[in-house]
C-alpha cells in the first residue's frame, strides 16, 4: 500500500510540473547560465560568461532565443520532463538547448566551418542551470 501512495504522489507531482511548465497563459522566460563547456579537448570551465535567454509565448505558440547578437525565433518542443529549443542558423548550423523541469540545461552547437571543400565540424556543448521567470 505504501508503494502505491508513493507512486500516486510521484505522478501527481509530475502532472503538476507539466501544468505549471506548459499551461501558462502569460509568456515565460528562462534565463540560463552555462559555466561548463565541452569540446574536442574535453570539459572545462567556460572562459567567458555564456548566458542565453528563452522567451515562450503560449498564446502565439512561439518561442524566441535572446542572445548577445539579437533575438531569433526558435522551434520549441515540450516533453514530459522539460522543453527543448532548436535554432537553425542562416548558414544551416543547428543549435539545441534542453531544459529539464529541474531547470538543469544543456546547450549544444553543431557547427560546420569552412575548411577546404568538405568543411570542418566544430561541436561544443555547454552545461548549466536556468531560472524561470
Amino acid at each position: 500500500m505504501g508503494r502505491i501512495r508513493i507512486a500516486i504522489l510521484f505522478i501527481t507531482l509530475q502532472l503538476s510540473f507539466i501544468v505549471v511548465f506548459n499551461a501558462q497563459a502569460e509568456p515565460v522566460t528562462f534565463d540560463c547560465s552555462y559555466p561548463l563547456m565541452a569540446n574536442l579537448d574535453g570539459i572545462e570551465l567556460a572562459e567567458e560568461d555564456f548566458n542565453l535567454q528563452f522567451l515562450v509565448d503560449p498564446e502565439s505558440d512561439k518561442a524566441y532565443m535572446i542572445g548577445n547578437v539579437g533575438t531569433v525565433e526558435v522551434i520549441h518542443l515540450n516533453n514530459d520532463l522539460g522543453v527543448s529549443f532548436i535554432e537553425v542558423t542562416g548558414t544551416g548550423n543547428v543549435m539545441t538547448t534542453t531544459i529539464t523541469f529541474g531547470l538543469v540545461s544543456v546547450h549544444s552547437r553543431h557547427t560546420i566551418i569552412p575548411a577546404g571543400e568538405k568543411g570542418e565540424l566544430l561541436p561544443s556543448q555547454y552545461y548549466g542551470i536556468c531560472v524561470k521567470k
